[in-house]
C-alpha cells in the first residue's frame, strides 16, 4: 500500500512540473526571426522627387509647330532706287525733242522673297518707273510744246545669296542677281503713234540687309542693269533702299 501511494504522488508531481516547464519564465522575450526582404519591397520603399514640368515629352504636333515657328518666313519688300536708263529712245517724227527724264517719284518696286535654304531666297517682284520727254510740233503754222510719257515695267525673277551675318546678326551681306522682263509703253501723241516695246536684261547687284527691329528690316544695295529694249539701252547704276518685313 505503501509503494502504491508513492506511486501516485511522483506520477501527480510530474504532471504539475510540465506546464511550468512549456511555458517561457516572465520577463524573457522571443526573439523573432528577421523577415527576408524581397526586390519589390525595395523598389516599394524608393521614391524619387521630381518637380512639376520637370519632365516634358513633345508630341509630334508641338514638335512640327516649334519647327515652323523657328523656319524662314517669306518677306516682303518696297523700296526705291535711282535706276534710270541710259538712253530711252523710242521713235519719233519729231527731231526737236528732249531727253527722257523721271518724272514724279524715282523707280519704285515691290518684291516677295522666299528663302529656299537658310543662305538663298528666291525673288519674284515688280519694278515701275514714269518718264517723260517734251518736244515742238508745227500745228497750223504755230510751233507747240508737247511731251510724251513712257511707262517702264519689270518682272523680276531673281536670286539673293547671303552667306554671312555679321553685328550680331543685325547685319547680312548679300549678292543678287535677276532677270527683267521688260516692257516700254508710250502714249500716241504728235511725235508718234506709241509704242509697245519687249526686252530682257538682267541686273547683277550686292547689298546689305540690316534688321531694324525683330520683324522689321532695312535692305541697301546697289545694282547694274545690262540689257535693250528695242532701240532703248537700259543700262544703268542704282542705288537702292527698301523696307522688308514678314507675311
Amino acid at each position: 500500500m505503501k509503494n502504491f501511494k508513492a506511486r501516485i504522488l511522483i506520477l501527480a508531481f510530474a504532471i504539475l512540473s510540465v506546464p511550468s516547464m512549456a511555458a517561457p519564465s516572465a520577463g524573457v522575450v522571443k526573439k523573432r526571426s528577421p523577415k527576408k526582404t524581397t526586390q519589390t519591397d525595395v523598389l516599394q520603399d524608393i521614391s524619387l522627387p521630381m518637380a512639376s514640368g520637370e519632365l516634358q515629352v513633345e508630341t509630334a504636333a508641338e514638335q512640327d509647330q516649334r519647327d515652323r515657328a523657328n523656319a524662314p518666313k517669306s518677306k516682303v519688300e518696297i523700296g526705291f532706287s535711282s535706276w534710270q536708263p541710259y538712253k530711252l529712245n523710242t521713235f519719233s517724227r519729231v527731231s526737236d525733242l528732249s531727253d527722257y527724264e523721271t518724272v514724279g517719284v524715282p523707280a519704285t518696286n515691290i518684291g516677295l522673297y522666299t528663302p529656299v535654304s537658310r543662305t538663298v531666297d528666291i525673288e519674284l517682284g515688280l519694278d515701275f518707273l514714269v518718264m517723260r520727254r517734251e518736244g515742238s510740233v508745227i500745228a497750223s503754222g504755230i510751233n507747240v510744246r508737247q511731251d510724251q510719257t513712257a511707262y517702264i515695267t519689270s518682272l523680276r525673277f531673281g536670286a539673293s545669296y547671303s552667306p554671312w551675318s555679321l553685328l550680331k546678326e543685325k547685319l547680312h551681306p548679300y549678292f543678287s542677281a535677276a532677270l527683267l522682263p521688260t516692257m516700254v509703253v508710250t502714249r500716241r501723241t504728235a511725235f508718234d503713234d506709241g509704242v509697245n516695246d519687249l526686252g530682257l536684261p538682267m541686273e547683277l547687284g550686292l547689298g546689305g540687309v540690316v534688321q531694324i527691329t525683330k520683324p522689321i528690316a532695312l535692305n541697301l544695295g546697289i545694282s547694274e542693269i545690262f540689257g535693250k529694249v528695242q532701240n532703248s539701252d537700259l543700262k544703268g547704276l542704282a542705288v537702292s533702299a527698301a523696307i522688308r518685313f514678314p507675311i
